[in-house]
């Protein structure tokens, strides 16, 4: 048999079938097999399981006044401590502040598991919509109401429930605000106008956040607010705000526009 020289022979390697560009095809392949997550996909947090003195711990905990282990409960994923953490929170007779931190604690499963964040839901319906609710009375509502009313509505806004659409609208509304005696804290508002969007295309939403914007008194964050929640719902948004009367007064308006006429 002849010899070939060593670089020869890895000449006719990479000119044949098995070309450089072939290994690499080859490779690149072979990852693709390989199984991954998608950059958007998130991996399923696997659910808990009881142990020997687990149905001990829920029923210490469930007879307390104290949420102190609501989010060690939670953070197990065990669907039996998620119900009794739930049942906590449903609870009127226990501490407001106590309910709000079993709240907090079954937020977490907005990022840890949407299954278990929507089969729980239907456990927390009745108890969320009173809370989302608080901001429709004539009361001042404390800190910890407020933290208590974003969570529920949140949570409501992210199922898309609609009665809780309707609440949002007029956490919002202009009109409705101007006449309350008792404003409502800026927070509520604009986090509503945030959460609007999640309901969109809805019309009515649309138009509060619509004539929200075009305010001058409202404070510059809420129609901010407004303002990012409509690009979810009109395409032609910005046409539209450019279209809109701007009055020489009104400075947080005259800005966006140019700003937006700018950058065409």
């Amino acid at each position: 048999m002849p010899f070939r020289h060593p670089v020869s022979r890895l000449r006719s390697f990479f000119s044949g079938p098995w070309s450089l560009a072939s290994c690499f095809f080859l490779l690149a392949s072979s990852f693709s097999l390989l199984p991954c997550c998608s950059a958007q996909e998130k991996p399923k947090k696997p659910k808990g399981k009881d142990g020997l003195k687990d149905p001990e711990r829920r029923t210490t905990f469930l007879a307390g006044e104290s949420a102190a282990e609501a989010r060690a409960l939670i953070e197990s994923n065990n669907p039996l401590h998620i119900d009794a953490v739930a049942r906590f929170f449903r609870e009127e007779k226990k501490p407001y502040r106590e309910r709000l931190a079993a709240l907090r604690a079954l937020s977490l499963l907005r990022e840890q598991d949407d299954e278990e964040y929507r089969r729980v839901y239907p456990e927390l319906k009745t108890a969320l919509s009173l809370e989302a609710s608080r901001g429709l009375g004539s009361k001042p509502l404390s800190e910890d109401e407020t933290e208590m009313l974003l969570a529920a509505i949140s949570w409501h806004a992210d199922l898309k429930y609609d009665h809780a659409r309707a609440a949002l609208e007029q956490y919002v509304d202009s009109k409705i605000q101007r006449i309350r005696t008792i404003p409502l804290p800026a927070r509520v508002r604009e986090g509503a106008a945030r959460l609007l969007a999640k309901y969109a295309p809805f019309g009515t939403a649309r138009e509060v956040l619509w004539a929200t914007l075009v305010e001058r008194w409202e404070k510059d964050s809420l129609r901010r607010a407004c303002f990012d929640s409509l690009k979810v719902f009109d395409k032609d948004w910005r046409e539209r705000i450019l279209a809109v009367p701007a009055s020489p007064k009104d400075s947080w308006l005259t800005e966006l526009q140019k700003n937006l006429s700018e950058s065409k």
